[in-house]
């Protein structure tokens, strides 16, 4: 994936792949009915600590620099709208509405996991692009020290 395109769009095409990379993981997994019918129970550990943390690593990596702060829009909006899917059901909650040890949860654990996800992402992002420009001035010194030579050599 080429991630030199501009800062807008990387950030678009983070957030939809987030959302989409969350999606797929819980389709696969499951993990939000385990964590809305089971508060409690086994899903809980993925779904609020550990694929958030995948996923904003993965949006803090493809968007760089504030990655940190765009890592937690994918978990929050996708178990936001999972579990208000799952409360509309009327298996969950016959009003519909969040309860508090759910929203607790929600609300402190997944932007604080996302966060550190996103920040390990953006870490390595820069890591990565300061290599890449290093490699680069490398080049370019290497290209204008053989030039340099070259015609010194043509001109005597």
């Amino acid at each position: 994936m080429n991630l030199e395109k501009n800062y807008i769009f990387r950030v678009v095409l983070a957030l939809v792949l987030g959302i989409l990379g969350y999606w797929i993981i819980d389709s696969v997994f499951h993990l939000t009915d385990g964590a809305f019918h089971h508060l409690f129970g086994g899903g809980i550990l993925w779904t609020y600590l550990l694929v958030p943390a995948l996923v904003a690593f993965y949006v803090g990596y493809i968007v760089g620099k504030w990655g940190k702060y765009w890592g937690a829009v994918p978990p929050m909006l996708y178990i936001l709208w999972a579990y208000m899917n799952a409360s509309r059901s009327g298996t969950f909650h016959t009003v519909g509405l969040p309860t508090a040890p759910f929203m607790m949860i929600f609300f402190i654990t997944v932007p604080e996991v996302s966060f550190v996800g996103g920040w390990a992402g953006e870490f390595f992002r820069k890591k990565q692009d300061k290599a890449r420009k290093m490699r680069l001035k490398q080049r370019i010194n290497t290209q204008t020290l053989e030039n340099g030579s070259n015609e010194g050599s043509t001109q005597l």
